[in-house]
């Protein structure tokens, strides 16, 4: 059996202390010891990148920043360290998703894996002006992928 391992950016500020901001855990100021910046972000994307780490894990919320504008900064810094971007159907379309995921991939020579986040936590989401429920988000992000796969075929076969 063969064992795939990745690692996280903190996009919310790093510490020696836990981060909070996602999954339940309050925002604290603990992650602003090392903020987010590209040239810190990208330290750590090398460093997992030398240990052998396949990807690196980049969280989608209020909480942090973005993880499509942020992994494609990083990505320049890399050569071989894929990028699991975490994102939310239904706060992009999926026509503009299927674009972003596509560009990247060219851009980076294949290093895009993505993590589709059905939803969070129900404050979050009212946050962004999602008011569905969990299994209306979950046929919401169904019909997305269902777009998003036929486009990508469409464009296989052109």
């Amino acid at each position: 059996m063969s064992l795939t391992f990745h690692w996280f950016l903190p996009t919310n500020g790093d510490s020696r202390h836990v981060v909070g901001g996602g999954h339940g855990t309050p925002a604290t100021a603990f992650g602003q010891n090392r903020p987010p910046t590209v040239a810190y972000l990208s330290q750590i994307a090398r460093a997992a990148e030398d240990l052998g780490f396949v990807g690196a894990l980049t969280p989608t919320g209020a909480w942090c920043e973005d993880a499509w504008l942020t992994t494609a900064m990083v990505s320049q810094h890399t050569e071989r360290l894929k990028f699991l971007v975490a994102f939310r159907p239904g706060f992009v379309s999926p026509t503009l998703a299927a674009q972003m995921a596509s560009t990247f991939q060219r851009q980076t020579g294949g290093r895009l894996l993505l993590n589709v986040v059905t939803g969070g936590e129900s404050h979050e989401q009212k946050a962004y002006g999602d008011f569905l429920d969990k299994d209306a988000r979950y046929r919401r992000t169904g019909e997305f992928l269902e777009v998003v796969r036929e486009l990508w075929e469409a464009r296989r076969s052109a």
